[in-house]
């Protein structure tokens, strides 16, 4: 808050603050926090290059150059702030001052403030952002441009809004068999909640013979937002989980279920970075994961069955625990700590 008062008075007085521009580059080919990474004044243009000679050749270089993404941002700093990217500054500076004026609302007795998109009518609480509005999380996307480090082809994550028509509840509950009013329990705990979006995935998954990749976003076990996702390669979750960490964020959830047909095969020492569809062993399940900011993770899990174009699914089985490196996004933004296990599993792969 000092600065943002000194910086007020600097241009006030002296016209304008000192400030520099620099290009980051980094590549991200984990859930993890964790990718190269490098920044240089904005007039030099070679740190692309120099990171990607500085990818190893070795089974991670490998894996890297097969489903890395290159991210190249643009950040501005000023001189007596030098830690912080001029925007991220700022949105922290507003959102201390939004947190002091609801403290005073409290205190008289008044209603807090309250942020509502007037498009689909989503209100965005507070204490998920620090007090800073909606577009301040994950605002760093929007000026950053990601690469595909296998053929260097620009990408973008775009996203729609879905509209529910209510109208045609009553065809999906007919198709599927289903009541609507039990999709989602109502008893307040996360894994009543779990339970029953894995059930309504099984009669889904079984009319349909496949599934999509869906997220249920949970506050005190009541769902606050769905997001489908829909990723054409496998690097591309790793921007989705980020951007998916945004929307916790902005959210306040402290939960998420995230529902999806996935693979597994067993860790091959041989192949540490070889991904589970490539496994000749490799199984097909579908699949119900919770996390929450609270607990260790929980997952509902069924093998899917083919037999020519009939598709079927096991028994339920019940999984405790596990390294959900996918969730790595989220629990960073929880400020959660990633559990040591995982970390130990990691090191493994990595040949530490």
């Amino acid at each position: 808050m000092r600065w943002m008062v000194d910086a007020r008075n600097k241009i006030e007085k002296q016209g304008d603050l000192e400030a520099y521009s620099f290009v980051r580059a980094e590549i991200v080919a984990s859930y993890l926090n964790e990718g190269l990474a490098i920044q240089v004044p904005a007039e030099l243009s070679d740190a692309p290059l120099k990171l990607l000679k500085s990818i190893p050749t070795n089974s991670l270089g490998d894996h890297i150059r097969k489903d890395g993404i290159m991210r190249i941002s643009r950040r501005w700093v000023e001189n007596s702030l030098p830690d912080f990217e001029l925007l991220e500054a700022i949105a922290k500076a507003y959102g201390q001052i939004a947190l002091l004026v609801i403290d005073a609302h409290r205190v008289l007795g008044l209603s807090a403030p309250t942020t509502t998109n007037q498009t689909v009518g989503t209100t965005y609480p507070k204490d998920g952002t620090d007090g800073r509005m909606p577009c301040m999380v994950g605002h760093e996307d929007q000026r950053t441009l990601n690469i595909w480090l296998a053929d260097g082809r620009p990408m973008d994550l775009l996203a729609s809004t879905i509209t529910l028509d209510i109208a045609k509840a009553r065809d999906l509950e007919t198709r599927y068999k289903l009541d609507a009013k039990e999709i989602f329990a109502d008893s307040g705990k996360n894994e009543d909640v779990l339970v029953s979006l894995f059930e309504t995935a099984r009669a889904m998954f079984l009319k349909d013979g496949h599934h999509v990749m869906i997220a249920f976003l949970l506050k005190d076990g009541k769902p606050v937002d769905i997001i489908q996702m829909a990723p054409s390669e496998h690097g591309e979750k790793y921007l989705m989980m980020r951007k998916l960490a945004h929307e916790v964020q902005r959210r306040a959830a402290d939960a998420i279920i995230l529902t999806a047909e996935v693979w597994s095969a067993p860790f091959d020492p041989q192949n540490p970075y070889r991904r589970a569809v490539d496994a000749p062993d490799r199984r097909e399940a579908l699949a119900s994961t919770l996390v929450t900011k609270n607990g260790d993770p929980l997952q509902y899990w069924a093998d899917i069955l083919r037999d020519g174009e009939k598709v079927g699914l096991s028994e339920t089985q019940v999984l405790r625990g596990g390294a959900q490196f996918t969730f790595g996004p989220v629990y960073e933004v929880w400020g959660k700590s990633i559990p040591a296990e995982w970390l130990k599993v990691q090191s493994e792969q990595d040949g530490e």
